[in-house]
């Protein structure tokens, strides 16, 4: 039988540079949740067998599945787009 591993929570501010996420053996995989202006605005669940994720992947897999957030008395947040280098940008 395996052993259970507990996930890791991940905040992730929207209008700043994204980060690389790793995989950790302790951790059976990673919850990410998207804020904006100081409120939640998307969650991601990716297991471990999913990991490493550059920036740019998880850039890419925001855009691909959540759209730009227009919150009410805040500003449009939307995920950071990659550069032509690939590297996110805000």
């Amino acid at each position: 039988m395996r052993r259970f591993r507990p996930w890791k929570i991940v905040h992730v501010a929207v209008r700043e540079s994204l980060p690389d996420l790793t995989a950790e053996p302790e951790w059976g995989g990673l919850f990410v949740v998207f804020w904006c202006a100081g409120l939640p605005v998307g969650q991601l669940s990716i297991p471990a067998l999913l990991l490493p994720l550059t920036s740019s992947q998880l850039a890419a897999g925001c855009r691909g599945s959540a759209p730009p957030y227009r919150l009410s008395g805040a500003a449009s947040c939307a995920f950071p787009k990659a550069n032509a280098a690939g590297a996110p940008r805000s």
